[in-house]
C-alpha cells in the first residue's frame, strides 16, 4: 500500500508540501505586514487610538524620513497605493502555491509571475524611493523560493 506523499513511481512530493507551508507561513507574515502598513498610511488617524502600533509605525516612518523618504501627501498616496498592490500580489501567490499544493505546473507559473512582481511592484509604484522603502536584500528571500520551487517543478503535473 502506498503512503499518500508517493507518487506511482514512489517519488515522494514530501518537499513540496513542505515548501507549500513555508510559503503560507510567509504569506501570511506579507499580507499582515503588508495590509497594516496600508492601514497606517491609509488611516492614520484612526490608528493613533492603537498607542504600541502607531508608535511602531511613527518609528518606521522617522527611520524612512533618515534615507531621505520626505513625506508628504503625494509619497502618503503612493504608500497607500503601494501596500494594497502588494496584499493583493500575496492573495495571486497564495493562489498559485495552492495549485502547486495539488501538484499542477499551471500554479508554479501563477506563483513564479506574482512573486516576481511583488519584487517589482516597489521600481513601479514608489519611483526613486523604492530602495529606501523595500530595501533589495528582501526580494532575495522571494528569488530563493522560486528556485526551490522550480526544483520541484518536474514533480508537478
Amino acid at each position: 500500500m502506498k503512503l499518500n506523499s508517493e507518487s506511482k513511481d514512489g517519488q515522494l512530493y514530501r518537499p513540496i508540501k513542505l515548501l507549500c507551508i513555508l510559503s503560507l507561513l510567509g504569506f501570511i507574515y506579507c499580507i499582515s505586514n503588508d495590509a497594516s502598513h496600508w492601514a497606517f498610511f491609509n488611516h492614520t488617524e484612526d490608528l493613533k487610538n492603537n498607542q504600541e502600533a502607531y508608535e511602531s509605525m511613527e518609528d518606521l516612518k522617522s527611520n524612512w524620513k533618515n534615507q531621505g523618504l520626505e513625506f508628504n501627501d503625494v509619497i502618503r498616496q503612493k504608500l497607500v497605493k503601494f501596500y494594497l498592490v502588494r496584499a493583493i500580489i500575496d492573495v495571486l501567490a497564495l493562489l498559485g502555491v495552492a495549485l502547486i499544493n495539488f501538484r499542477l505546473k499551471k500554479g508554479f507559473i501563477i506563483y513564479s509571475v506574482f512573486q516576481l512582481s511583488y519584487i517589482v511592484s516597489p521600481f513601479f509604484l514608489l519611483d526613486e524611493y523604492s530602495t529606501i522603502v523595500v530595501p533589495i536584500t528582501t526580494s532575495i528571500i522571494h528569488l530563493v523560493y522560486i528556485f526551490l520551487f522550480y526544483t520541484q517543478y518536474k514533480k508537478l503535473n
